[in-house]
């Protein structure tokens, strides 16, 4: 096993797929600072618990679920973190004290979509890791931890088909890992093949093919994010759109229920038909299989996981009455574009998990000079991407990506080297920025709940949004 300190991208990417590892520093950083702040993390952590809290739960994400030494408490009340647990510490100080010598955990399970700062640094922290491995075939499952002396067995019972990555925020995690057996026996759970000891700052990866348990420490946080490893990972993916593609169909339409017959339809020859329920519903795939449709929602699906690195549900764009852009004003460009061709004169953008149609002769040209990092004014890139009396266009487009969190306004005017560097003042706005307009997504997070809960449905929508033209621009 692995123990290097070296770059983690690099590490992680030697072991993918073959060997655990871990890894100090992943941050790229000198000493053992965490690759996110722990404060952030335990920040969105107390806004998902919030309407769990107050006793409700909603079949919804982020899912809250709180585990003592006895098991999961279905309505843990004031067990969850709220307004009077300043951090992790304090808070799993003051729980302690309410069930003595208990173990206990609380789960947070897809965090990132409620705070659009957090979610975008684990995004670029895992992006550089795709760019060597591969980029993920479906969603990857995130969860922000909190834990004590608590020991969580869900990893070893269930089928090893995901590889994990654990950022150690706080305290210590130990992950017991167990090889899964060529004649399919269940593991001894006493007998583990081997472990990965995690400090603050550490990260744990381990490939598919393990089943696990992890050991919380005293006043352990973590990130986790698990990977699918599944060879069959691509088949979930199509099999998916082309339920959904055939739900549509007019044959479903009345809600008929179909009933096979009694005795096996036959035909003239006296051979046994296949039964017409059956035999529509065949016809239906092939068709769905071959159409333009179901291509081109595979094509826009990946250009939205691409641009969210995998970290689905993604969150949602800025509020609509934020101002955008103004003529006179810079931007900031925050990160990757995605543009995926789409016909003559057309393009798909994916922008933070995404989507938004593009029309017009400049689009190309914008997409090319919107690039990660640079910042300029909107007169200098209308001039840039030859707009001329197209300048409103461009400007609607900046608005629409503004919107979506893929620039921003930046209150500065230095100049800007052509190489498109920024000046650390513009670098620590932007930032700022960033970090008020996640806290503000975590207050809200019971308003976002509902429409981030399934990742099938939000692909489906993106896709139909990109074929019509009312969220599109024309540049």
């Amino acid at each position: 096993m692995t123990t290097d300190r070296a770059p983690w991208q690099e590490t992680v990417a030697g072991a993918w797929g073959r060997e655990p590892v871990r890894v100090g520093d992943p941050a790229g950083e000198t000493g053992p600072d965490p690759a996110v702040a722990p404060d952030h993390a335990f920040a969105v952590m107390t806004a998902a618990s919030a309407s769990f809290r107050a006793g409700t739960r909603a079949r919804s994400l982020p899912d809250v679920r709180f585990f003592s030494t006895g098991g999961q408490l279905r309505a843990p009340g004031e067990l969850l973190p709220g307004p009077e647990d300043p951090d992790a510490d304090r808070y799993l100080d003051r729980v302690r004290h309410k069930l003595g010598d208990d173990g206990l955990l609380l789960s947070v399970t897809q965090p990132l979509l409620l705070d659009f700062a957090l979610w975008s640094r684990v995004r670029d922290l895992v992006a550089g890791l795709w760019h060597l491995v591969g980029w993920p075939a479906l969603p990857v499952t995130a969860e922000l931890t909190a834990g004590h002396g608590y020991l969580r067995t869900a990893g070893l019972a269930l089928p090893p088909r995901h590889a994990g990555l654990v950022w150690v925020l706080g305290g210590e995690l130990t992950v017991r890992l167990w090889r899964e057996r060529a004649d399919g026996a269940e593991p001894d759970a006493d007998a583990w093949d081997l472990e990965l000891r995690g400090a603050p700052g550490d990260l744990l990866y381990w490939p598919g093919g393990y089943r696990f348990a992890e050991a919380f420490g005293e006043r352990c946080l973590a990130l986790r994010l698990l990977v699918s490893a599944e060879h069959r990972a691509a088949v979930a993916i199509v099999k998916n759109l082309m339920i959904e593609a055939a739900q549509r169909d007019a044959a479903y339409a009345d809600g008929t229920v179909p009933y096979l017959p009694a005795a096996p339809p036959l035909l003239p020859d006296g051979s046994v038909a296949v039964a017409a329920a059956d035999r529509h519903t065949g016809d239906l795939v092939r068709r769905t299989a071959d159409s333009p449709d179901l291509a081109r929602t595979l094509r826009v699906q990946w250009a939205a996981r691409r641009s969210a690195a995998g970290l689905e549900p993604v969150p949602g764009p800025r509020p609509s009455e934020e101002p955008g852009p103004r003529a006179e004003d810079r931007v900031r460009v925050t990160g990757e574009i995605v543009r995926l061709p789409d016909g003559p004169g057309r393009a798909v953008w994916a922008v933070n998990g995404q989507l938004l149609p593009v029309a017009g002769a400049a689009g190309e040209r914008l997409g090319a000079a919107l690039r990660p990092g640079r910042t300029l004014g909107v007169p200098e890139l209308c001039a840039e991407v030859g707009a001329g009396d197209r300048s409103a266009g461009v400007l609607a487009l900046l608005g629409r990506l503004h919107r979506l969190r893929g620039i921003d306004v930046v209150d500065v005017v230095d100049v800007v080297d052509d190489q498109g560097s920024e000046p650390a003042q513009a670098a620590q706005g932007s930032q700022a920025a960033q970090a008020a307009q996640g806290s503000q997504a975590a207050q809200a997070a019971q308003g976002s709940q509902a429409a981030q809960g399934s990742e099938a449905a939000q692909a489906a929508q993106g896709s139909e949004a990109a074929q019509g033209s009312e969220g599109g621009a024309e540049a």
